[in-house]
C-alpha cells in the first residue's frame, strides 16, 4: 500500500504498520500529528517523512502482523 494509505489506515484504526525497508521487528503508528516507533520513539510526521523522501518511501507499506 502507499505512504498515505499506511498512514491513514494507522491512524484511523490504530494500527501498526510496517515498510518493505524495516526490519522483522521495526513498526510505526500513527496519530494525528506524530510517530510512534515500535521502541516508544515520537517524533513529528514531517520529520519522519523528511528522512525518507524518495519515491522508494511512496509504496512498500503494509500492516505489521506480530
Amino acid at each position: 500500500m502507499t505512504r498515505k494509505e499506511a498512514f491513514a489506515k494507522s491512524a484511523e484504526d490504530n494500527v501498526w504498520i510496517t515498510h518493505e525497508y524495516f526490519t522483522e521487528e521495526e513498526h510505526i503508528r500513527v496519530n494525528e500529528f506524530n510517530i510512534i516507533t515500535h521502541d516508544g520513539f515520537w517524533q513529528s510526521i514531517e520529520r519522519f517523512n523528511d528522512d525518507r523522501q524518495g519515491k522508494e518511501w511512496d509504496e512498500g507499506w503494509s500492516i505489521y502482523e506480530h
